[in-house]
């Protein structure tokens, strides 16, 4: 059974903490799509026989068009909202209606760099504008949801995932398709509320489909604005702009995990502005996501050089130093952070952590203890301090532990894991499937836990169960010794003795000593 006591989302064993459907048919550029009820209902809830989406034309010097988007009204004043890589080589810009009116966009009101989006001022009249409300929470995984990618056609799909960038945020994964000319299309939830901005990325000849949060927008601050040819002449106009540049140009590779990729522009960008704090701090992610974990260590000691009042440098170097092992390094760099802040919950955690894993359980209960008193919500505090009471066999207090932490964030991965194995080491092994079978609803798809509850079905002698959730787990990890091993006894003791031989021979070429110890049961 693995059970790995882990945090910050990390189901390994490394050291980490805290770190609609539409009946829709797109054909071609355009499309065509066919809707049906409720949809049809939100569609026209959402434009409301007004304008709600326009399509941007990209023009050169010579007004040729280089290539098209969409941007979405927030305010009935020709507030707009659209994707900024769209503006980078644009000399100008047209805002074109359905019915071929065209309207020159020459304001940029305010940017989101990192998040790559613009807010733009189009000169249309206001009494056809509809515009849309942000909804300032992140939609569910599984949620449904439409990309409106014009008046008339939009593209169905689902929340895919939601991935956690440090130092950049949420980016929400959707299933839907969309063409390269949505980038910038709203992506709205069964209310018409826009959870988030469709941006589609071509790296390496393969679109990458991903949605901005609608709470960017939220926070972007509206400035009187300049105009395109000054904006363009601003993003060059220092050093510091270029490094931005190039920071903003690593952001798709590392949205889509093209790491190697990503380091080439952010090298450039600190290269060109030594002193670019957030630049060293997604240096070190990639580094650390690469496994380079020299590399990520000295890009975070960058960070300390050019900021030493930076809590979260010493906290993340501290991190990169648990991975390494270097645990009395970490140590002394989490010192250095509370000599800053001895308000810091992470750094707390983290030392209560390193206390827990060298064994030195009576000193890891108090900072796990300090950090909560500072912040009571902080789940994976509640986690480690339920890890620490889980070796000391104080099963119940470990159990309250688990509970509290799921309390506060029932999609905390490590929190059910955890919970699970407190139950399977008191032989509690129908409350253990209990938790895992919610743990599998609050975050569906997950491989350790389709894993574990794999095992505990085969425990329970539900073996048709135990195989649905282990081919599940096969589809993200086909060689995982301990899944193909399960199968086989799955299908052993479910009466299916050549399946269970077929995955005794699948074994053997990945796990021999697993192999072996399933066809002693075979036989």
């Amino acid at each position: 059974m693995e059970y790995p006591i882990t945090v910050a989302g990390n189901t390994n064993k490394a050291p980490l903490v805290g770190l609609v459907r539409i009946c829709c048919m797109i054909v071609g550029f355009c499309g065509i799509a066919f809707c049906y009820e409720p949809f049809e209902d939100i569609q026209q809830k959402t434009t409301s026989n007004k304008l709600s989406i326009i399509t941007l034309r990209i023009l050169d010097r010579n007004r040729k068009v280089m290539m098209q988007g969409n941007a979405f009204f927030i305010s009935n004043t020709g507030d707009a909202i659209t994707s900024r890589h769209l503006f980078d080589k644009a000399f100008f810009i047209e805002a074109v209606t359905t019915d071929g009116k065209v309207y020159p966009v020459d304001t940029i009101v305010c940017e989101d760099k990192e998040g790559d989006l613009i807010w733009i001022s189009v000169p249309i009249p206001k009494d056809i504008i509809h515009p849309l409300d942000i909804k300032k929470t992140l939609p569910s995984v599984g949620e449904q949801i439409m990309v409106m990618v014009s008046a008339t056609l939009v593209s169905d799909g689902e929340v895919s995932s939601i991935i956690s960038i440090p130092n950049f945020g949420n980016l929400i994964k959707i299933s839907a398709p969309v063409s390269q000319g949505a980038t910038g299309s709203p992506v709205v939830d069964m209310n018409g509320e826009v959870v988030g901005v469709a941006v589609l990325h071509n790296i390496d000849g393969q679109n990458h489909v991903h949605a901005l949060p609608g709470s960017r927008i939220i926070k972007m601050e509206k400035t009187k604005g300049i105009t395109l040819a000054q904006w363009q002449s601003s993003r060059l106009e220092n050093r510091k702009a270029v490094a931005e540049e190039l920071y903003a140009g690593a952001l798709p590779f590392i949205q889509t995990g093209k790491y190697e990729d990503a380091l080439k522009h952010l090298i450039a960008a600190v290269k060109k502005y030594p002193g670019y704090v957030i630049a060293y701090t997604q240096l070190a992610y990639c580094y650390k996501k690469l496994g380079a974990l020299q590399e990520a260590g000295e890009a975070l000691e960058a960070i300390i050089r050019i900021s030493p009042k930076d809590t979260r440098a010493y906290y993340n170097l501290a991190l990169n130093f648990t991975e390494l092992g270097l645990y009395n390094d970490a140590m002394i760099t989490l010192r250095e952070a509370l000599k800053i802040d001895d308000e810091f919950p992470a750094a707390y955690t983290l030392m209560a952590w390193i206390y827990n894993e060298t064994g030195s359980l009576d000193e890891a209960v108090k900072p796990c203890k300090k950090a909560i008193s500072i912040k009571p919500d902080f789940d994976y505090a509640h986690v480690v301090l339920g890890t620490v009471y889980m070796k000391r066999n104080q099963f119940d207090w470990a159990v309250n532990s688990f509970k509290q932490a799921i309390n506060i964030n029932p999609e905390n991965i490590d929190a059910y894991l955890n919970l699970a194995q407190a139950y399977n080491r008191q032989g509690m092994n129908e409350k253990e499937l209990e938790i895992l079978s919610q743990a599998n609803k609050a975050n569906p798809g997950n491989f350790t836990i389709l894993k574990n509850l794999g095992e505990v079905c085969i425990n329970q002698e539900e073996y048709y169960k135990a195989k649905g959730y282990l081919k599940k787990a096969r589809e993200i990890n086909s060689n995982d010794p301990d899944v193909l091993y399960n199968l086989g006894m799955a299908y052993l003791k479910g009466g299916d003795k050549n399946k269970a031989m077929a995955y005794y021979k699948t074994l053997r070429r990945i796990d021999n000593i697993r192999a072996e110890k399933l066809k002693r049961h075979i036989k």
